[in-house]
């Protein structure tokens, strides 16, 4: 089975949609779609119908959530888990969030950047599946940073998503003794790139066709953007200016890990600084 070239969307490069103040990039994997926006104050972003939750992740500034009967705020650092149906999300004032659905819906591939990269599905990656309906059902769920211990992990899960983001960067810088190689084996990797800069290390699998095999890559990323890292593919990745966060976005078959997940296991969309 063939092993996929890593791919990166730069938003800066591109021009964005732009809709009622707010300016939005979209890029996809096979399974999920990553939207970035900055609005004004007063901006909002709407979703008409969903038959699926998507997750928002609130970089900078202040939102307001309308999800059917749901309401509720949030300021940077939040992650919302927004349910299915129709919903809003309005800027107090200045701000910037990122979006994550899942699983791709025309409409929003045809917003992405790189939307024809999956015309042919890749065989390598795992059809994707939900996990269980939540206990409580669907509802509008605000995960405010401030309000968690400082030590608690970032990690949540919807029914299509999961998410590990840490928010603003901080603390020491990360012990170049301490990194954490690492491939998966039925699912890709998404790479949402946030502030600062950050170099991707890549190693192909080496296969039995040899004409296919590739050198080791080292991808120098300006944020912000989205890296897809292929199946199969070993990757570490290094702040190389502090400043840097990195959500990494799958969809992987089999966890069963709660929402917030108390639990490392590297699945949905992870994002790390």
């Amino acid at each position: 089975m063939p092993t996929y070239e890593a791919e990166t969307v730069r938003f800066q490069d591109l021009e964005p949609e732009v809709a009622d103040g707010a300016r939005s990039w979209y890029a996809r994997a096979q399974n999920f779609v990553v939207c970035y926006s900055t609005l004004e104050a007063g901006a909002s972003l709407r979703v008409d119908r969903s038959e699926n939750e998507y997750v928002a992740g609130v970089v900078e500034g202040s939102f307001d959530f309308e999800a059917g009967a749901d309401k509720g705020s949030a300021s940077a650092d939040a992650v919302v888990i927004v349910p299915p149906g129709a919903s809003r999300i309005t800027a107090r004032g200045a701000g910037v969030l990122f979006r994550v659905f899942a699983p791709p819906s025309a409409d929003l591939i045809a917003k992405c950047a790189n939307g024809d990269a999956y015309s042919t599905p890749r065989e390598n990656v795992a059809p994707f599946e939900l996990w269980p309906m939540p206990a409580d059902g669907y509802k509008l769920r605000i995960y405010d940073y401030a309000s968690m211990p400082p030590n608690a992990r970032r990690i949540f899960r919807s029914r299509n998503i999961m998410l590990n983001w840490a928010g603003h960067p901080g603390g020491a810088a990360r012990d170049l003794k301490r990194f954490t190689p690492h491939s998966h084996d039925d699912f890709e990797q998404g790479s949402l790139e946030l502030w600062g800069a950050y170099v991707h290390h890549l190693r192909y699998p080496w296969e039995a066709d040899y004409t296919a095999w590739r050198p080791d890559q080292r991808m120098e990323i300006t944020p912000p953007g989205l890296t897809i890292m292929p199946v199969h593919v070993i990757t570490p990745a290094r702040a190389r200016r502090r400043g840097t966060a990195s959500p990494t976005c799958s969809r992987r078959r089999g966890s069963t890990s709660a929402s917030p997940a108390t639990s490392t296991t590297r699945t949905s969309i992870r994002c790390r600084s």
